[in-house]
């Protein structure tokens, strides 16, 4: 017996309903509000800091407490949003690669399951049955 991706691909709706694929498709969902979580926080926080400090020093050390760096010193109040949202780009190239990760090891559970339920649902290559699971109660003629 070979194998046939093509004929997987039928079994691809069972596969889609198991707790595995379950736990991979939160996993996605995750990643994908928390990739958008560091990357919008982070500049609404930034303007809220700028909006509050007046004080240059204050808020030079909010930043540098949102950011994990300090702004450079004296920027205005138009210069330091923009700084702001060249370093969460910065930052959020990361969020991004382990979002695409996370979203491609799902698709890759869904397909393995997938083809693991055709490999299991499929005939016995010695005798041309179906596989009998132990648990299963089999009918012969008496």
């Amino acid at each position: 017996m070979t194998f046939d991706p093509m004929q997987s691909l039928n079994y691809l709706a069972v596969a889609a309903k198991s707790p595995l694929a379950f736990t991979a498709y939160l996993a996605v969902i995750v990643a994908w509000i928390a990739r958008f979580w560091f990357s919008v926080i982070p500049r609404s926080r930034a303007e809220q800091i700028a909006r509050t400090f007046s004080d240059d020093q204050k808020r030079t050390t909010a930043l540098s407490l949102l950011l994990g760096e300090a702004p450079p010193a004296g920027l205005p109040r138009n210069e330091i949003l923009q700084w702001v949202q060249v370093k969460s780009k910065e930052k959020s190239w990361g969020y991004i690669f382990a979002t695409y990760l996370c979203t491609l090891f799902a698709l890759v559970v869904v397909l393995g399951l997938s083809a693991y339920t055709y490999l299991e649902h499929s005939a016995d290559p010695i005798d041309g049955q179906p596989i009998t699971k132990l648990d299963e109660k089999v009918d012969r003629a008496p």
